[in-house]
């Protein structure tokens, strides 16, 4: 019934994946539509939301789902919407993100001087390598998390608030107009 009329090729099927015809705006606004029709507060709603963005700008990816819904449960959020405020970070953002966190937190260590050693590591030096980018980045990604949190849960109240109130007028609208008839 859902089926195409044509199979896509193995290659189309990839490419439909990687870059879809209709484009990610579809995607999108259908998880938009899925958080405002979901039960609950709009804090609920919201701040699991801004809890899956804000983990999103921690350089800890492998434990996003993990962390944004032990945050999500520990402040009362939504765990569904903190699942999907995870997608914000995804294959085409991290690189992005994971360049603004490195400059936030050199940025952050030169200008407060918070590590008086020299950071750069031995040839050989694995962990010491690994730190000098990792420390730099779990920096920036503090500072970044909390600026994201307050800024995504702003905007999904701000939005499931006015959507509602305009749905509800709505509603009374169309039972007003039942009514007279």
């Amino acid at each position: 019934m859902f089926r195409r009329r044509v199979p896509l090729s193995f290659t189309g099927r990839v490419k439909e994946i990687l870059w879809p015809r209709k484009g990610f705006s579809r995607l999108y606004g259908y998880l938009v539509q899925r958080v405002l029709r979901m039960p609950g507060s709009a804090y609920s709603l919201a701040s699991g939301f801004a809890c899956g963005v804000a983990v999103s700008f921690t350089p800890l990816v492998g434990f996003h789902f993990l962390l944004a819904c032990g945050l999500a449960y520990f402040i009362r959020g939504n765990l569904a919407t903190a699942l999907l405020g995870t997608i914000f970070g995804n294959p085409w953002t991290f690189p992005l993100i994971f360049v603004l966190l490195q400059a936030i937190g050199e940025g952050l260590i030169r200008n407060f001087s918070l590590f008086s050693e020299s950071t750069t590591p031995e040839v050989g030096d694995v962990y010491g390598q690994f730190m000098a980018y990792f420390i730099p980045m779990a920096l920036g990604g503090v500072l970044m998390f909390m600026v994201s949190w307050v800024i995504s849960f702003s905007i999904c109240y701000w939005g499931i608030v006015s959507w509602r109130e305009h749905r509800m007028k709505k509603r009374q609208k169309k039972q007003h107009m039942e009514n007279k008839t």
